[in-house]
């Protein structure tokens, strides 16, 4: 069982079922960041980016360099034989 429905459930056996679904529901409503990596295909290129093109199939991760000004580098060519979803 996740750690999160263990510590909902043991909430619910504590403060009650209703305090603890508002509680839950208000934490479904905050938006969080799924993950720190994704892959897609680049819309669009401004004229300060070197090395990507329209339609350039990419891949990203790495929270590190997300705030970073240099996150361009962690930009990299998807391989062909990697699909969207692995």
């Amino acid at each position: 069982m996740p750690d999160q429905v263990k510590k909902v459930l043991r909430k619910m056996h504590t403060e009650g079922f209703f305090s603890s679904l508002e509680k839950v529901q208000a934490k479904l409503d905050q938006p969080i960041p799924l993950g720190y990596s994704c892959a897609g295909v680049v819309a669009e290129v401004r004229r300060n980016v070197a090395g990507l093109a329209v339609g350039d199939r990419v891949a990203w991760a790495g929270r590190k360099t997300m705030d970073s000004r240099d996150s361009q580098k962690a930009v990299h060519e998807r391989p062909k034989q990697l699909c969207f979803f692995e």
